[in-house]
């Protein structure tokens, strides 16, 4: 299943101060039309880093929480990359130390940080979150910076080599290249069965 850009993303807090060229490409975000996103935060930060935080919920009972952290304008190297979780996840980080390296970089809490556990928020956890999570900030980081990703990493250990797997074998196009370790069992890390997309 590929994630469209059909709807509409909600509005936001936004707080540009780092100059002209960044507040235009932040308005390129919110002018996408996601579908089952929503933008809650989106602010320039004082360091040139533009950090955006949003929602998917691709069902009723998903609630996956993201951040994307981007470089000014200028300093970007045409690199995205996904990070992995560990453990039962529950937390999402900003990654704005890859930002200053000129990397645009996103995270994910697999959506399990309210922690009710229905079979959506299983599907979730295994493997939906990591590839919406990996689509949608791939979309917001071309229309911010106004070209194609040139290369996408992902890397992850444990629960996020689990994540980097099913990357891998589900969703091949999302990544150039995938660095999965200390990865535990596929089938017990989404406690569901593996079954490969056709």
């Amino acid at each position: 299943m590929r994630f469209a850009i059909l709807c509409m993303v909600l509005p936001v807090c936004l707080l540009c101060r780092s100059g002209q060229s960044a507040e235009i490409a932040l308005k390129r975000i919110l002018n996408l039309r996601i579908e089952s996103c929503e933008v809650t935060r989106a602010e320039t930060m004082s360091n040139g880093v533009t950090e955006v935080e949003y929602v998917l919920r691709p069902s009723t009972s998903s609630f996956i929480r993201c951040t994307l952290a981007l470089p000014s304008p200028g300093v970007w190297n045409g690199r995205f990359r996904g990070f992995g979780n560990g453990g039962p996840a529950g937390n999402v980080r900003m990654m704005s130390d890859q930002a200053l390296k000129g990397v645009a970089a996103a995270h994910t809490d697999m959506g399990t940080s309210r922690g009710a556990v229905t079979d959506e928020v299983i599907l979730d956890f295994g493997y939906r979150a990591t590839h919406l999570m990996t689509v949608t900030a791939k979309a917001m980081t071309e229309a911010f910076f106004g070209r194609k990703i040139q290369r996408s990493y992902f890397y992850g250990e444990s629960t996020g080599g689990g994540q980097g797997f099913h990357e891998a074998i589900r969703y091949p196009e999302d990544y150039d290249g995938i660095i999965a370790g200390v990865l535990t069992d596929p089938e017990n890390n989404i406690h569901t069965e593996f079954e490969p997309a056709l």
